[in-house]
């Protein structure tokens, strides 16, 4: 069966899609940021996680590395049939996102500007799917329904009550810890994976007049053509 990439500007819900897919009883969630379009002797990792899928009784596997959205057409290269799922979130709530781990709102809107542009010209290539965070939380069965019919699966509602069967994707500890960055930022991440899923829209109205400011300024007019960040929404 075809391998499954999901890329994308990185905290813009692509391990809530890994952790959705993965609930899927015929796809396998492949735990590890692989690069794999960036390693040396890719097709034997393909062949590894061919094999991985097969052990937990799965008939085709899903792997998840945001900054693969810089090497889609190296995904596609890699076996026939490849199908990427590159998920968009509005970049302010990114921005918001990466300053609360690493603390810094323009790394942060720098980021999704380049990763975004650089999957642009794949929106509309037939083995890629184009989805939105806002919808996904918005309109979760509707969403992944669509994924699952661009996938060639049949849409499973269990795939939604993904949190009641506990993963250990990033952390081997299941706790909340006390904050989300520094140390605890694998941990978090794996917390968070393990929750129901959850509405995180808007989280950039906690940032002060200055840092929407920046925003504006670096990336108002991409916002925009994103469907995000117009006059009236800021």
């Amino acid at each position: 069966m075809p391998p499954i990439f999901i890329v994308g500007c990185g905290h813009s819900g692509t391990s809530i899609l890994l952790r959705i897919l993965g609930a899927h009883s015929r796809i396998h969630a492949i735990r590890q940021e692989s690069s794999l379009a960036m390693a040396k002797g890719p097709l034997r990792m393909l062949r590894q996680f061919d094999m991985e899928a097969g052990r937990h009784g799965k008939l085709r596997w899903v792997e998840k590395t945001p900054s693969h959205i810089h090497h889609i057409e190296t995904l596609l290269s890699l076996r026939d049939g490849a199908l990427i799922l590159l998920i968009i979130r509005d970049g302010r709530d990114v921005a918001w996102s990466i300053k609360e781990r690493e603390g810094d709102v323009g790394k942060g809107i720098e980021r999704w500007i380049k990763d975004n542009a650089a999957g642009e010209r794949f929106w509309t290539h037939p083995q890629v799917h184009v989805l939105r965070y806002e919808d996904l939380v918005s309109q979760p069965e509707l969403t992944i329904a669509n994924v699952t019919t661009f996938l060639g699966e049949p849409f499973e509602p269990a795939m939604l009550d993904y949190h009641q069967e506990q993963r250990s994707f990033y952390s081997s500890n299941p706790e909340q810890p006390p904050r989300r960055s520094g140390e605890f930022h694998c941990q978090f991440r794996n917390w968070q994976i393990n929750q129901p899923l959850f509405d995180g829209r808007k989280r950039w109205k906690l940032l002060n007049a200055a840092e929407n400011l920046e925003i504006k300024k670096k990336a108002g007019e991409m916002l925009s053509r994103y469907g995000y960040g117009n006059e009236s929404d800021w």
